[in-house]
């Protein structure tokens, strides 16, 4: 570039008092905000990059509306025709940028929680990682990259220790801690979930809420083969049913238990149980009287 062509890109103008209009130094106005812009970036801009933007204002803030569309950076003087510095504004192009009356909303996560029939939340929780739900089935944890689902009835014990922590300990050795923003939160599920575990009302333990639910679902009654005219309503028959139902190999790894048919094997479990076929009954009365109220490992639901 030479430098006659330097001056010509670097020719001063002065800010007249109309904020509307621009004068050059050949005397020429140009009336429109939009217009004045257009030429002050066509006239003063001297970046190397290509991605400065030039714009000018008046002393008493006024800036044109289609250029103030950047984020602001630092101010530099334009000398006038006349010597006196003009105050601009030079600023960064950004696609990405936006004011800051255009915060954004924080969109609450969706859950990965699928109840089932019956199945109904008790309370929700906010973790430091996620989201705590306590439904009378479940406790269900949602973290950002995983979530756990562990029934009520597998759960052996809770309780609120470490500061902020939950700490849920499973019947199949399972074992997760859940950190929360204070200890009252913390406090708060543990007692939830305990309640929950030891509750012995029929309207809000699951089974029974299930069994009301099925029972007004044609659908699932057909699936769980309820409607069928022929259903066996006989305890022994009804568990034959089941038996064929789930598939239970009993001629191999597994067998059908009898030893319980007078309830004094365990007071809490049904007639008939589905065991590993190498338990035979001395072996399940031994492991029995190990256990709390002699609710010894059987099949439940497959």
């Amino acid at each position: 570039m030479t430098n006659s062509e330097e001056t010509r890109d670097a020719e001063p103008f002065s800010m007249p008092k109309d904020p509307g209009a621009y004068s050059t130094s050949n005397g020429s106005v140009t009336n429109g905000r939009s217009q004045a812009c257009d030429n002050a970036k066509s006239k003063l801009l001297t970046s190397t990059n290509g991605s400065t933007e030039l714009e000018l204002i008046e002393t008493n803030g006024i800036v044109d509306s289609d250029c103030n569309k950047h984020m602001p950076s630092s101010n530099h003087q334009v000398p006038d025709q006349n010597g006196h510095s003009t105050e601009a504004i030079v600023t960064t192009t950004n696609s990405e940028s936006t004011s800051s009356s255009n915060s954004s909303t924080t969109v609450p996560p969706v859950l990965a929680l699928k109840k089932i029939c019956g199945e109904e939340t008790v309370k929700t929780f906010t973790t430091t990682e996620g989201t705590l739900v306590l439904t009378n089935y479940r406790l269900f944890v949602q973290e950002k990259n995983a979530h756990f689902n562990i029934p009520l009835g597998l759960v052996e014990l809770v309780e609120c220790r470490d500061i902020f922590f939950v700490h849920v300990h499973c019947k199949d050795a399972r074992y997760m801690r859940v950190s929360f923003h204070n200890n009252e939160s913390a406090a708060e599920v543990a007692k939830c979930v305990y309640e929950s575990i030891t509750n012995t009302n029929e309207k809000e333990i699951f089974a029974f809420a299930f069994a009301r639910k099925a029972n007004e679902d044609e659908e699932l009654k057909a699936q769980l083969a309820w409607s069928e005219p022929n259903f066996p309503t006989n305890p022994k028959e009804r568990f034959d049913y089941e038996l064929k139902r789930m598939e239970f190999n009993v001629d191999d790894c597994w067998r059908v238990s009898d030893e319980n048919v007078d309830y004094s094997l365990c007071e809490s479990y049904p007639t008939h149980i589905i065991v590993p076929s190498v338990m035979n009954a001395d072996k399940l009365k031994t492991v029995a009287r190990f256990r709390s109220f002699k609710r010894f490992p059987a099949v439940v639901w497959r």
